[in-house]
């Protein structure tokens, strides 16, 4: 079947590859929370990429309680950025908009002091008028969630992730494009 997908011990080094080759400045992640070997107990994913990046190059945001502490609660949406760029203000967290998960986390630039929030999200995939709405009612809860969270202290946002927002041929609207 046409359909399988390598093991992640044989897909980390490409997607890490294919990263590097990039250089971003900041990642964001979905569908990273899986143990990288399949048992619990072994690194996550996106703890095995951020290893084979190179950990003293990306850290990974605060946004939700690992699974070597107490009260583990997983998102699956995860944010690295390189240290030697950005520092993490604060603790980050997620927002709940009813299912999926957007990770969040404001960063600083450690040369100019501009701060800047940065989101991964992972809406909702599958194709239906009811998940377009449910897709364009999500995106306007996390427009909403973002206006309420910087409140009074304005600055850029980096809107990074899965919209599953796709060509209007599969899609009678495009819930996210449209907000």
């Amino acid at each position: 079947s046409g359909n399988l997908v390598a093991p992640w011990s044989t897909r980390k080094h490409l997607v890490a590859s294919l990263i590097r080759s990039e250089d971003p400045d900041v990642i964001a992640l979905q569908e990273a929370s899986d143990w990288s070997s399949g048992s619990k107990g072994d690194p996550r994913q996106v703890d095995s990429l951020r290893e084979a990046l190179g950990s003293s190059t990306y850290a990974l945001a605060r946004t939700e309680v690992p699974p070597t502490e107490a009260n583990y609660f997983r998102t699956g949406r995860y944010i690295l950025y390189k240290s030697s760029v950005f520092r993490a203000v604060g603790e980050g967290g997620a927002w709940d908009l009813g299912e999926p998960f957007v990770a969040y986390q404001i960063l600083e630039h450690l040369q100019t002091g501009t701060r800047i929030l940065a989101l991964s999200v992972h809406l909702e995939s599958g194709i239906s008028h009811t998940l377009d709405i449910r897709r364009q009612a999500q995106t306007k809860l996390l427009l909403e969630k973002v206006r309420t969270y910087l409140a009074g202290r304005p600055m850029p946002v980096l809107y990074m992730g899965d919209y599953n927002s796709h060509e209007r041929s599969k899609h009678v609207i495009d819930g996210p494009g449209t907000v």
